[in-house]
Parts: structure tokens; sequence; C-alpha cells
């Protein structure tokens, strides 16, 4: 996987948590071959993520939150590459 050079320094801040936690936010990184709303959705997730991240502390629950946001971003992703099809 290819991470956006911007924001692979970013993920070192998580290399003190938990492996779990350290493997959803890698999935969560925005795409850089995305364009357009595609990759300011991807964004947004994002910076959701990062927010999460920063008041969660690690456990069962924050893994899951963040697998289902991953899932989440997939849906909305995709919804806005449908979309600009359709421009």
């Amino acid at each position: 996987m290819t991470i956006h050079p911007d924001l692979s320094a970013e993920l070192d801040v998580y290399r003190h948590r938990h492996p779990a936690t350290q493997h959803a936010m890698k999935w969560l990184v925005p795409n850089p071959r995305l364009s357009g709303h595609a990759y300011d959705v991807a964004y947004l997730i994002w910076e959701t993520a990062v927010s999460l991240a920063t008041i969660l502390e690690d456990g069962p629950e924050l893994t899951t939150g963040l697998r289902k946001l991953r899932e989440a971003k997939d849906c909305l992703v995709i919804q806005s590459l449908e979309d600009q099809e359709k421009e």
C-alpha cells in the first residue's frame, strides 16, 4: 500500500499504540490516487479517525469502531466515484 508522503509521517504517531489500532489507522489513510470529491471524502474520514484515536484509548471497541469507519469510508468513496461518473 502506498501512503501519501504528507500522511505517512502522521502514522508514526501511532507506533506506540496497540497493533490493532496501528493496523486500522493504516487502512484509513486516504488513497493518493483518488481525486476530487472522492479524495475529499476519504480525507474527512481520515480526520475523523485521527480525532477518535486521539481522544480514545486502545481497546476492542476502538478497533471495531475504526474498522467500521473504514467500511463506511469504502462505501462513501464508492458513492463519490459513482457521482463523478454521472457528471
